[in-house]
């Protein structure tokens, strides 16, 4: 991730595997998610504060899935084996679809600090354990229409 002023730049993977570089987090940025790919990617840039520098992160866009996975190593003792912690964040398709084709004002923006006040309380609250032999932790966090919208 890459300074730029106040905001990071971050590099979200689309479903095509071609990078998309957003770099802010703002009304005006909110304002240009026009499919589910921009809003997955929008949020990318709006959540990574909230997580390791090295953390990575990917578009889950299929049939059945919209979410985005978030992976980061766990920082270990040098005789350790490496391990991740990841977290896959699944998006119902009405929270997606209600975000994108919601035009009242500030309805994206009001979406968009639940969500952060949400991850930012889950990162917080979330097992950051370490002394386990499991090469790598995973959790699924569910955003719903009423987490996001509502």
């Amino acid at each position: 991730m890459i300074a730029d002023g106040n905001q990071k730049s971050v590099t979200g993977i689309s479903p095509s595997s071609d990078p998309v570089t957003v770099k802010r987090c703002d009304e005006r940025s909110a304002m240009l998610v026009n499919n589910i790919d921009d809003a997955l990617n929008h949020w990318i840039v709006c959540l990574s504060p909230y997580f390791s520098e090295n953390a990575k992160f990917k578009v889950i866009h299929t049939r059945t899935k919209l979410g985005i996975l978030i992976q980061w190593l766990l920082i270990t003792e040098p005789d350790q084996p490496v391990r991740w912690r990841k977290i896959i964040l699944l998006f119902t398709d009405e929270a997606v679809n209600e975000y994108i084709y919601n035009y009242a004002p500030g309805s994206r923006e009001k979406s968009d600090l639940r969500l952060k006040a949400l991850i930012e309380d889950r990162v917080r609250n979330c097992a950051l354990v370490t002394n386990t032999d499991l090469p790598e932790m995973t959790e699924t966090w569910v955003i719903t229409n009423d987490l996001l919208n509502h």
